[in-house]
């Protein structure tokens, strides 16, 4: 049972331990399967987690060519891959060796619930899907970390909590911060106006402690977008110091944490008017450890964003935009294996209406190669309009590219 306005659970990082351990960096030849692979490079992520070094997770992309492993400088380097599985892990780890030497930013992202009608934060054992949000701003916090945003001397932890099933330990938060300097921050992630007053309580207790606090998602958003900027309390937000992110995070997210740790934290960052275009970005992830806290285990992404239309009810166009933009196939391929590398197959495609998707063929097109070539077991949870049945192919190629279920809006 949940406690009124609080939360007692902290997932703690997996990279905390600093357990010494020595790692062997096994040999692969060109007709190794791709499991061998996955158990391989769990066990590396295991060991350099006793290491205390930072290591991502599980990741892969498509790759054509001869398959071997090296280690060299403490860098963990994955080669290449057998023609028949044309994948290598990709992100598997980042591992420098005097990282484990240099500061640890602590970034948490947060996605919060809500309260019900009695006060009660609302969590369940699983939820039904994973956050969109939370797997997107994952992805481009793991490239942030990836690429060094914050230097070669900086690792960058990242940790999750999606609220809906994980408990948030606000104690256990701050002791962690300070056992790290208050070094780093949390991101509470695609907040919605119904979770908006849960946000900000645990944004205070957050603030109190000194600990950097971001908050990102419609609500804030939209209120920029469309409100005077002080309507439905923002000012709570300025008034306790929280910072305000309007926007989307591709591209935009690097500034924000290395802001954190310049010590020159914004009180917003307003990209209302500077949409970014999606093809190329880093896909939305989680690791598996996350997804597996829903129900059927299924990941979600979204394919596209924007909307031309102008539906009266609807915030989409005041947040995300008239202009619709997409990933591309090769994108939608690419989040796909490094799911599959962690043995996830199903996913619930986030667009509102996926059939007016202007990208839809194409997608369904890889989706399918990806089924019936590759043998990956596909299934698709989508949302249409009801009348998707008249667009030419788009029945048949949906059947085919694994999709069991569907929202139907009316």
């Amino acid at each position: 049972m949940s406690e009124k306005g609080q939360s007692r659970h902290f997932d703690r990082s997996p990279f905390a331990s600093d357990i010494s351990a020595e790692t062997d960096t096994p040999g692969f030849g060109a007709t190794s399967q791709i499991r061998q692979f996955r158990t391989w490079i769990r066990q590396q992520a295991d060991l350099a987690s006793k290491k205390g070094i930072c290591g991502q997770d599980l990741g892969i992309q498509q790759h054509l060519g001869s398959t071997r492993c090296s280690s060299a400088g403490g860098l963990v380097l994955i080669i290449g891959c057998s023609a028949t599985d044309h994948c290598i892990i990709r992100r598997a780890l980042v591992l420098q060796s005097n990282v484990a030497k240099g500061r640890r930013f602590q970034l948490v992202l947060i996605k919060p619930s809500h309260y019900d009608d009695d006060g009660y934060v609302i969590r369940w054992w699983r939820a039904m899907t994973p956050s969109n949000s939370l797997a997107a701003v994952y992805g481009i916090a793991a490239d942030c970390a990836e690429r060094q945003v914050l230097g070669p001397d900086v690792a960058v932890d990242i940790q999750v909590i999606d609220e809906t099933n994980t408990r948030v330990d606000i104690p256990a938060l701050i002791s962690h911060f300070g056992r790290h300097g208050e070094f780093g921050c949390v991101a509470l992630v695609g907040v919605q106006s119904n979770q908006y007053p849960r946000a900000l309580d645990i944004a205070r207790s957050l603030r109190a402690a000194g600990i950097a606090v971001a908050m990102g998602g419609f609500h804030v958003s939209g209120c920029l977008s469309m409100l005077d900027g002080h309507a439905v309390d923002l000012d709570a937000c300025r008034d306790m110091g929280v910072t305000i992110f309007a926007g989307e995070a591709e591209g935009r997210f690097e500034s924000l944490i290395t802001d954190v740790a310049a010590g020159r934290l914004a009180p917003l960052y307003n990209y209302m008017k500077e949409l970014p275009g999606m093809e190329g970005m880093p896909v939305p992830f989680l690791p598996k450890r996350y997804i597996e806290r829903t129900l059927g285990s299924s990941a979600s992404f979204d394919a596209g964003r924007g909307c031309p239309y102008q539906c009266s009810f609807c915030t989409i166009i005041n947040v995300q935009g008239r202009k619709s933009r997409y990933r591309s196939a090769d994108d939608v391929e690419h989040l796909v294996r490094l799911n599959w590398a962690q043995g996830i197959r199903k996913f619930f495609i986030t667009d509102d209406n996926f059939a007016r998707n202007k990208e839809w063929e194409s997608t369904f097109d890889r989706l399918i190669e990806l089924r019936e070539k590759d043998g990956i077991p596909l299934g698709l949870m989508i949302q249409v309009d009801t009348l998707c049945h008249k667009i030419p192919n788009f029945m048949e190629k949906a059947r085919r590219a694994g999709v069991n279920k569907v929202f139907i809006g009316l």
